[in-house]
């Protein structure tokens, strides 16, 4: 089998576009343009490519857990996504198969790629859009920042977008549901608004939440609808039975009247509380509908 003999890192900084450029540069810096290529070689001679965020400059834990070694002693390993990438490469190339031959069944020929931003002004959002579209995407993805408002960001995105095209708004989790909520129902108005992240795992568990909370309160509300509605009946027939037998004081027979008036009252109660949890689980449902729209397809 073969061996790994040699690992060599190239630092790469891939241009910007002239219209972000300076805009992209000073919001991240060279952290986000530099990328790491990784170069596996083999004494078979076959090489493997991996990639890496950022310029990463000590590789030297990397030789010294990989040369040496089989790449296919790597098969489904996370030791490290580059050298993922570049083993699968390699085993890829010894046998003359893609790789996904090796990881299980084919699960799609392709995939869309999104355009990738960072958070602008209104104006200069749209000539994202406008310089995303040109070049084939029918995607965007930025994350949303304190500095600009998404809503008018959505607006100008909407004015240049063309039929289609999507926007995937990345929230940073820095923020809790309740606050974003008013957020989302302002970017629901807009046709771009499409996939919503750091915010919508949330929104699920909370629906969850609700639903399940609902669920187990109606069953609760059934069951205690079902034992007193069983002693209003119960209540009932003694009533019945107490008006036929003369001589039993009236005292008792008022008291019985209110006990059974008292539970024509709770059954009252109890079957409007089940009007409203099946109302809440109608609200539920609506709103699960309305949060599965911004879920990627």
């Amino acid at each position: 089998m073969a061996r790994i003999t040699e690992i060599e890192n190239h630092i790469i900084y891939p241009q910007f576009h002239d219209f972000n450029a300076t805009f992209v540069a000073r919001y991240h810096g060279q952290a986000i343009q530099g990328r790491s290529v990784i170069v596996v070689k083999t004494d078979d001679g076959l090489k493997g490519l991996g990639e890496t965020w950022g310029p990463t400059t000590d590789i030297e834990p990397l030789r010294q857990r990989f040369i040496g070694t089989d790449p296919f002693d790597w098969l489904n390993s996370d030791a490290s996504l580059p050298m993922n990438m570049a083993t699968y490469d390699l085993m890829g190339k010894k046998w003359g198969v893609p790789a996904w031959k090796l990881m299980g069944a084919k699960v799609r020929s392709w995939i869309p790629v999104a355009a990738w931003t960072v958070s602008r002004p209104p104006e200069d959002m749209a000539e994202e859009v406008t310089q995303a579209a040109r070049r084939g995407y029918r995607w965007i993805k930025y994350h949303v920042d304190k500095v600009q408002n998404v809503v008018d960001q959505a607006a100008a995105m909407q004015e240049v977008a063309p039929p289609g095209f999507k926007v995937h708004f990345d929230f940073n989790a820095n923020l809790d549901f309740y606050t974003i909520c008013p957020i989302l129902l302002e970017l629901e108005r807009f046709p771009v608004s499409s996939r919503f992240e750091d915010v919508i795992d949330d929104v699920f568990k909370n629906v969850s939440g609700i639903s399940t909370a609902v669920e187990q309160q109606a069953a609760t509300t059934r069951d205690m609808a079902h034992n007193i509605s069983q002693a209003a009946q119960r209540v009932q027939q003694v009533t019945a039975s107490v008006g036929e037998v003369a001589t039993i004081s009236t005292g008792i027979a008022t008291r019985i009247a209110s006990v059974n008036s008292a539970s024509n009252d709770v059954n009252q109660v109890i079957e409007r509380v089940n009007h409203q949890a099946l109302e809440l689980s109608r609200m539920n449902d609506e709103f699960k509908k309305m949060v599965e729209q911004f879920k990627l397809e």
